[in-house]
């Protein structure tokens, strides 16, 4: 299971969820924590975005395994859905053959994630 990261302005607490239920807020000994994703996005003990390019000095591409697919539903030629309905929906979601999602630009990154619903800020 994925970890997630929640804060509410004082101070930041992870947790494991299961990807399918994953709340958008939590209580934890009484304080209320809002799921923060741009912590998620930051590689965020093994989670999160990696940089992977073969140039050193670049930024660009990075992946992220917190707002990827299943391996399984990737299309292995395009590297978008493997279902046409997701397919036709996000044309320009690209994965690497595990399912984590590509981003080359922080505008990239901001669109991407804004369509599946996991606004990063």
């Amino acid at each position: 299971m994925p970890t997630y990261v929640f804060t509410n302005g004082k101070r930041s607490v992870e947790r494991w969820f299961r990807m399918s239920k994953v709340p958008d807020e939590i209580v934890v000994s009484g304080e209320s924590f809002k799921r923060n994703l741009s912590h998620e996005l930051r590689n965020h003990i093994g989670v999160g975005i990696q940089r992977t390019s073969a140039k050193p000095n670049s930024l660009w591409p990075k992946y992220s395994r917190s707002s990827g697919i299943g391996s399984h539903e990737v299309d292995k030629k395009t590297g978008g859905y493997k279902d046409p309905k997701k397919r036709a929906r996000f044309p320009n979601h690209k994965f690497d053959s595990k399912g984590r999602m590509e981003f080359n630009s922080r505008s990239d990154m901001l669109r991407k994630t804004k369509d599946i619903g996991m606004e990063s800020q």
